[in-house]
């Protein structure tokens, strides 16, 4: 009889499990259904030698969601009372970063580590160097004004990337040139830190 009982609570269990999460996939699939059409129908799918299209429509959808992305954590931001910088270093930051992980996780797949690296390094230093020096050139050229922060607001934001550069320097240097799983380790608890460090400090 016991044994009935606990096949009956396993079933039950599983059923309502699966009743939620076939909730939670219809829920997204239902909201990203106009994704779904939109991509469809403007993304050639057959044609390879229109990559280039492709490439360039990827663009424009990655550059219009992202400008949604910013809004909703400008929103999120608000309520939870985070100032811009924290929002900007955390929420934002993830969400343009997303695909420099995905690009990452596939080039580890294939044992390519020097992309990999190469792909998270040259992503920090093309959002150094242009995604900071475009709209400071572009706010000059129409506002006529200098993008100013207030004194000490981004020191410790400047700070932890240096660090980072140090940490990610030094651990490749100790482990020969490899991303190994302790240096893997070290990488997402220094981040974990570093979301603390943000979030206190607000």
């Amino acid at each position: 009889e016991d044994g009935n009982i606990a096949n009956i609570v396993n079933t039950t269990a599983t059923t309502t499990t699966s009743t939620t999460n076939s909730k939670w996939d219809n829920f997204i699939d239902f909201i990203s259904k106009p994704l779904h059409y939109m991509f469809d129908h403007t993304l050639s799918h057959a044609n390879e030698k229109r990559y280039w299209y492709n490439f360039l429509i990827c663009l424009v959808y990655f550059l219009i969601l992202s400008y949604i992305m910013i809004l909703a954590g400008t929103l999120l931001g608000c309520i939870l009372e985070l100032d811009a910088v924290n929002v900007g270093s955390t929420f934002i930051a993830i969400g343009t970063s997303l695909c420099d992980v995905l690009a990452g996780i596939i080039a580890a797949k294939h044992g390519m580590v020097a992309m990999s690296i190469s792909n998270a390094i040259g992503s920090n230093i093309f959002d150094v160097y242009i995604a900071l020096g475009f709209p400071a050139l572009l706010y000059n050229i129409f506002e006529n004004k200098n993008v100013k922060s207030k004194s000490g607001e981004l020191m410790g934001i400047v700070f932890s990337m240096l660090l980072s550069g140090i940490l990610l320097c030094s651990s490749l240097y100790y482990y020969n040139w490899k991303l190994t799983k302790p240096a893997a380790k070290m990488m997402l608890a220094s981040y974990g830190i570093y979301i603390l460090y943000v979030f206190f400090s607000n």
